[in-house]
């Protein structure tokens, strides 16, 4: 289950799939709640303006992401009718609920829709007949989805330095209180304050001392956070960070097996499915391969604040720090991305 909230289109897109696999039904595993939660995220788009056409193509992509699961599927062991369906972003879903054995390796799963068929070649493994699916779906054409949004808090950890990030922000949050006098609220900036002068469309209130003040705090805060995580990941053992690279941030150990895929597009969808410890995974391959040293490069770009990770010549993943939302009034995120050629993809 996904740790962080989605949009109404993404859940609508991941309820839409798990509608298609269940024999286009609610019945069974899915039920009344998955429906109502599926009425809920269309009643919530539309609300905007451009709602109902991100719902038909949201819908859209889940129709081919389906097929191209099923597809897969039939491919790599897993025959007969799919028998249950589930949305584990229920309140009530619990993997644990259905087999015992996945507690520790089920924790924090990235399957959005978990399915089950009535045979496979994987029943004697943890998995059984069980086969998860991490959906991303993108309005672009090509390109890889973000990888996760992991805690800020976990990695901190991870590197030695407890809160080290949290403390990072809290300097800077403080100088930006005192030099632009915008009031705070708890550990925060005020929301609806920093909403009416954080306008960075508006080339009126970007010449604005307030608006210069946060664009300023805000650079040197993420430059600060990528730099000491940076540090910390060069200091460390390159078989520590291989191994959570594989476990935390890709997720390659997670019991059940599952796949990602992706849906592409708002007229002529396409989706690719993708195995993360499949054969042909060549980012997992490397990570795998001891004698292939990490290497670290510090990228820029427009959405800066982020640095690469190499294993021998192969770009594996890129690191980058933003704000949840507006600077100061919103706490920190990580955001982990496959690190592509620049351009990067548009999604959730």
């Amino acid at each position: 289950m996904g740790i962080m909230a989605n949009t109404p289109g993404a859940d609508l897109n991941e309820l839409h799939c798990a509608f298609v696999l269940n024999g286009r039904s609610w019945n069974g595993k899915l039920g009344a709640k998955s429906k109502e939660e599926y009425d809920k995220r269309q009643e919530q788009l539309g609300k905007t303006t451009t709602g109902s056409d991100e719902a038909r193509w949201r819908q859209g992509q889940a129709e081919k992401m389906a097929e191209e699961v099923v597809k897969w599927a039939k491919r790599n062991g897993f025959s007969g009718n799919i028998t249950e369906v589930y949305w584990t972003a229920r309140s009530d879903f619990n993997f644990t609920d259905i087999d015992a054995k996945w507690e520790e390796k089920s924790k924090d799963h990235p399957a959005d829709v978990l399915i089950k068929f009535q045979r496979s070649t994987h029943s004697s493994t943890p998995s059984g007949n069980y086969l998860g699916i991490s959906m991303k779906s993108l309005k672009a054409t090509s390109g890889e989805a973000p990888v996760k949004n992991p805690g800020t808090q976990k990695i901190s950890e991870f590197i030695g330095k407890s809160g080290i990030f949290d403390r990072i922000l809290i300097k800077y949050l403080n100088e930006a209180h005192l030099q632009t006098g915008l009031p705070k609220k708890q550990k925060l900036l005020e929301a609806s304050a920093v909403k009416d002068v954080w306008k960075p469309k508006d080339a009126e209130k970007k010449k604005s001392k307030v608006f210069k003040t946060l664009d300023d705090l805000k650079n040197k805060c993420l430059s600060e956070c990528r730099d000491v995580l940076l540090q910390g990941f060069k200091d460390m053992d390159d078989g520590e960070v291989r191994l959570y690279i594989l476990m935390d941030l890709l997720d390659t150990d997670k019991i059940p097996m599952y796949v990602k895929v992706t849906g592409y597009g708002t007229n002529n969808y396409r989706a690719a499915v993708e195995v993360p410890t499949g054969q042909n995974n060549q980012k997992f391959k490397a990570l795998m391969d001891n004698t292939q040293r990490l290497t670290y490069e510090a990228t820029g770009g427009e959405d800066g604040y982020s640095f690469g990770v190499k294993a021998g010549s192969k770009r594996i993943v890129r690191i980058r720090w933003k704000f949840s939302e507006r600077p100061f009034s919103s706490g920190l995120k990580m955001s982990v991305e496959p690190w592509t050629t620049p351009g990067g993809v548009e999604s959730d």
